[in-house]
């Protein structure tokens, strides 16, 4: 490949067929659906050996057209990923004149565009083949044991090893038998998960009637059908209740760096138009390189209930389980990992870091009611960043504190659930946020994010490693 090659490449000509792999999908979902509604009215009135048959062949169609959706999603993800990583090297190519790039630059951006189509190469041939076995079993039905799925519980580490152990056609009957069950184990490539959920998402869109659950998850589906600026992932999904959704902007199993943010009391799936904004707007600051991901894992409190711990506590066992499987599956060298927590998503975070040896390299806390500890060092090894803007409600934290603190010196070094980790004698590292207006504390808890901000810009500076550019 040539320097002018990469600055003439066309990223968006692949976009545009990852589009088409994603209609082939989508196609194939619905003359899945199609043969099951025929299975169904013919059961209804046909009975005997050759309904019987009939039934079983149709049942084969069904799972063999939903299983080919792996390799068709698979061919969409490679392409994608080619062409995020292909359009930053092509404005590299394009910034500075080919006469004036000296050969060490030359030779790594060449270097890093070769190695990128490689990927891409092997992720579509893998994903040929898999489709290639797949039309030579005629006998697809058969598989639906769920015997070999790993048991409730297993580690991330272990999911991963049984997940390389399975033949591709395993693999992709599996996920057109069990996509629930699938997409919701930390372990297995997030690829996969994202495959599996969307399928989950379809069935749930199907049965969810007009309102305001369904415009919630229209406009979900709606952000897994762009493939910009960036693809998005649907690595976690649960209908159930308020919801839950885990969603990467960018594939964190291929990225350099990987940020996660946890959000705080009230979240739910009702709020995930502004959550994913949120998470598109960490994923500009941070830059080329870094995979964003909304982790809305855990059933946030409502405000009245964020004085307990209990939902800290549970969602704290499943952040760290997540990170694990980010871990388990990550290609290539080991990825760059920050976690941050906004208000009571800080709880979670802290008491992940404290009692689950959170496998991070950075934590941030934002407008953070405390962390469930009195210093960074209980964090167990994490470097730790706080900011709380000047008019955040959640001051009003440490007037609440549960323990009275007349004999403390700094009485505002207490919040509701611990220290506030951006006070001096916390051991963390503090950095500006925007202060807000005081007649708008509400407001100024939940602007960390905004664009402009001077916290959001030194988020993005964290997730990318790059310390210096904090402030």
């Amino acid at each position: 490949m040539t320097l002018a090659a990469v600055a003439d490449a066309r990223p968006e000509a692949w976009r545009a067929a990852a589009g088409g792999w994603r209609a082939l999908a989508d196609a194939l979902a619905d003359r899945a659906g199609a043969a099951d509604a025929v299975r169904t009215r013919l059961a209804a009135h046909w009975r005997g050996p050759a309904a019987d048959a009939a039934s079983s062949a149709l049942a084969s169609l069904a799972v063999g057209l939903r299983a080919v959706r792996g390799p068709a999603y698979a061919c969409d993800q490679a392409l994608c990923e080619l062409a995020g990583e292909i359009s930053r090297l092509r404005g590299a190519a394009r910034a500075v004149p080919a006469a004036s790039v000296s050969a060490g630059a030359h030779d790594a951006l060449l270097t890093a565009a070769d190695a990128a189509d490689a990927r891409a190469v092997h992720r579509l041939a893998a994903a040929r083949k898999a489709a290639t076995d797949l039309t030579a079993d005629r006998d697809l039905a058969g598989v639906h044991s769920t015997a070999g799925l790993p048991a409730p519980g297993t580690g991330p580490v272990d999911v991963r090893r049984w997940w390389d152990g399975l033949s591709p056609t395993d693999r992709q009957v599996l996920l057109a038998t069990e996509p629930r069950r699938l997409g919701a184990l930390d372990g297995v490539p997030v690829a996969v998960r994202d495959a599996a959920n969307r399928q989950v998402l379809d069935d749930v869109l199907a049965a969810t009637p007009p309102g305001e659950r369904r415009t919630v998850l229209d406009a979900l589906a709606a952000r897994l059908q762009r493939a910009e600026p960036a693809r998005a992932y649907l690595v976690g999904f649960d209908p159930a209740g308020d919801g839950r959704a885990i969603v990467a902007i960018g594939d964190p199993d291929h990225a350099r760096h990987v940020v996660t943010n946890v959000p705080g009391a009230g979240s739910d799936l009702g709020d995930l138009r502004g959550l994913l904004a949120r998470t598109e707007r960490i994923a500009a600051a941070a830059g080329d390189g870094v995979s964003s991901v909304l982790w809305l894992g855990y059933d946030a409190p409502e405000w009245l209930s964020a004085t307990g711990t209990g939902a800290a506590r549970a969602g704290a066992a499943d952040l760290d389980r997540f990170q694990e499987g980010l871990r388990a599956t990550g290609d290539g060298p080991p990825a760059h990992h920050t976690v941050i927590g906004h208000s009571y998503g800080s709880l979670v975070v802290g008491t992940a870091a404290r009692e689950h040896d959170l496998p991070v390299d950075d934590i941030v806390f934002v407008g953070s009611p405390g962390v469930g500890a009195d210093h960074a060092g209980d964090l167990r090894g994490p470097a730790v960043w706080a900011s709380t803007a000047r008019w955040d409600i959640i001051h009003g934290a440490a007037l609440a504190d549960r323990v009275p603190e007349w004999l403390d010196r700094d009485p505002a070094e207490d919040r509701w659930h611990g220290a506030d980790p951006g006070h001096p004698g916390f051991g963390g590292r503090a950095f500006t946020s925007d202060p807000g207006d005081w007649h708008d504390p509400v407001g100024a808890h939940n602007a960390y994010f905004d664009e402009g901000n001077a916290a959001l810009a030194a988020i993005g500076a964290i997730a990318r490693g790059d310390y210096a550019a904090v402030r």
